[in-house]
C-alpha cells in the first residue's frame, strides 16, 4: 500500500516535470517571436531576456524543489546526489557568472557527475526498490 502511493506520487511529479518542461519551451518560443517581431519592425533592443531569466529562474526553483520531494520519498544517496545536480545547475543557468565561476560549476557539476557514476552502487537503489516490489507481489500472490 504504502509503495503504491509512493509510486503515484512520483508519476504525479514526473507529470509536474513534464508541464513544466512544456510551459518553459512555450515561453521561449513566445519570447523568441517576440524579440524578432521587434527586431523586424526596427525597434530598439528588446528586454525580454530580462522577462525570460525571471521565468526559468522561477521555474527551475520549482524543478528543484520536485526533485528534493522525489528525495524524501526515495530514501537513497542516488537522490541526494541528483538533488544537488539539479540545484547546481539550475544556480548555474540562472546567475550570469564570470568565466572562472562558471568554470567551478561546472568542475562541481562533473564531480557530482563522476561521483554518481563510480561511486554509487551500479543501479542499486533501483535494484532494491525492485526487490521490495518483487516480495509484495509475491506474498500478495501468496
Amino acid at each position: 500500500m504504502r509503495r503504491e502511493i509512493r509510486e503515484k506520487i512520483y508519476i504525479f511529479l514526473k507529470m509536474i516535470e513534464l508541464f513544466i518542461a512544456f510551459c518553459i519551451i512555450v515561453m521561449i518560443v513566445i519570447l523568441t517571436a517576440a524579440t524578432l517581431l521587434d527586431y523586424v519592425q526596427g525597434g530598439g533592443r528588446p528586454h525580454y531576456t530580462d522577462v525570460l531569466d525571471q521565468f526559468l529562474k522561477e521555474m527551475l526553483t520549482f524543478v528543484v524543489g520536485i526533485e528534493f520531494v522525489k528525495m524524501l520519498i526515495f530514501h537513497n544517496p542516488e537522490r541526494v546526489v541528483d538533488v544537488l545536480i539539479f540545484a547546481a545547475s539550475r544556480q548555474m543557468v540562472v546567475e550570469h557568472t564570470n568565466g572562472t565561476e562558471t568554470i567551478v560549476w561546472i568542475i562541481g557539476i562533473g564531480l557530482l557527475f563522476a561521483i554518481q557514476k563510480f561511486l554509487m552502487p551500479p543501479s542499486g537503489a533501483k535494484h532494491i526498490e525492485n526487490h521490495e516490489s518483487h516480495e509484495a507481489h509475491e506474498r500478495e500472490n501468496s
